[in-house]
This record gives structure tokens, sequence and C-alpha cells, in this order.
């Protein structure tokens, strides 16, 4: 693996164009990219390397993503690692909330490079949680 200030991402998506996409944004984030279209890539994959994070697209090949998220659960060695999954507009709720239980975040597919940045680095440590602003009709308690 090249040496890198941020560390390596393993992207899974089967569509070349969008993958190819979100690769070049997070190298110019500073991160090593390694991309997978399939299940089976990831999994063989993930035997040799150790990446800091997986994105992973709902619809791979062979297995569904979900499925990817579940068998990466279930396995000593991947059970920690932070996933990102991506799904597209559309997807049946009962589906996103299988999705909830599996991985560590849910984003639209065709979310923005910078709001997966963030949710990335978020996961990463890199950046802390967007702080809660209240809505309208809270109240700010007042310091003493």
């Amino acid at each position: 693996m090249p040496e890198t200030s941020r560390g390596l991402i393993l992207l899974a998506d089967p569509e070349t164009q969008r993958a190819h996409f979100h690769k070049v944004c997070l190298q110019a984030a500073g991160y090593t990219v390694h991309v997978e279209d399939s299940s089976t890539g990831v999994l063989n994959y993930l035997t040799a390397y150790r990446p800091q994070a997986v994105l992973i697209h709902l619809t791979l090949n062979e297995q569904d993503g979900l499925t990817v998220c579940r068998s990466l659960r279930n396995r000593s060695e991947t059970w920690t690692l932070p996933i990102i999954l991506l799904a597209r507009k559309g997807t049946p709720v009962p589906t996103l909330r299988n999705c909830a239980a599996t991985a560590d975040a849910i984003l639209n597919a065709a979310a923005s490079w910078e709001e997966i940045l963030r949710t990335l680095r978020t996961l990463l440590g890199e950046l802390a949680p967007p702080e809660r602003t209240p809505n309208r009709n809270q109240t700010i308690p007042k310091n003493r």
C-alpha cells in the first residue's frame, strides 16, 4: 500500500463511472483508494488488506451490499471496520432499516463528495460529529 497521510479506503461499487468519481475525490482528500465491483472482490481484498473504512454500494455484483455488510460484521477481523453504505434514492424503507443495523452510516449514492468525505472523516475520528442546533421551540440552558 502506498504511504498516505490518511490511509486506505475500500470502495465497492459496480458502476465504473461513479466509482471512478468517488475514487478521484477521496484521493484528492489524501486517501489511498482501492475499488472492487463485486462481493467476492470485497471479501477477497479484505483477507489481504486492512483498510481504515469501507464504502459499499447497496447494489453490488453477486451479493448485495447489505449481505456483504452482514458478512463483515460477522467476521472477527472486520466487525469493527467503519462501513458507509451507499443506497439509491427510492430504496425501500425496510431495506434501509436493515442497512441501519449493519452499516455505520447510510448515504444516498448520489450524495455530494463533500458529504461522503465529511461522513468518512467523522467515522474515522478525524472530525467531531456535527453539533446539534436547537430548533426554534427548544430553549438553550444559560450558563450560571
